[in-house]
């Protein structure tokens, strides 16, 4: 099992998401973070000249769903590892 280490980071957080839940239950903070990804074209190949005919932003809205599709799921035993019995906090791959 992996854990996840101490920190002494202000508990003042930046790009949060607060859930308030009814009273006597706990509170959940959602902190959103990604990667950054870079895919390298040949671009004398017929696939990658299809892509590049793109806009920017398909071609950014193709590969991210790309990597949604093949990655996610790839690392989600990673993930569940790294999560157990973890109490305060749990890694997930957004939507």
């Amino acid at each position: 099992m992996v854990q996840l280490a101490e920190s002494n980071v202000s508990p003042t957080c930046y790009n949060t998401t607060i859930n308030p839940t009814n009273k006597g239950q706990k509170m959940t903070v959602l902190i959103n973070h990604n990667l950054t990804f870079t895919t390298e074209l040949d671009e004398n190949h017929p696939v990658a000249q299809c892509l590049l005919s793109l806009s920017y932003e398909n071609q950014v809205a193709m590969l991210e769903e790309l990597l949604k599709a093949l990655v996610a799921p790839a690392i989600q035993p990673i993930l569940d590892e790294i999560n157990e019995g973890n109490t305060y906090a749990l890694l997930k791959v957004g939507a």
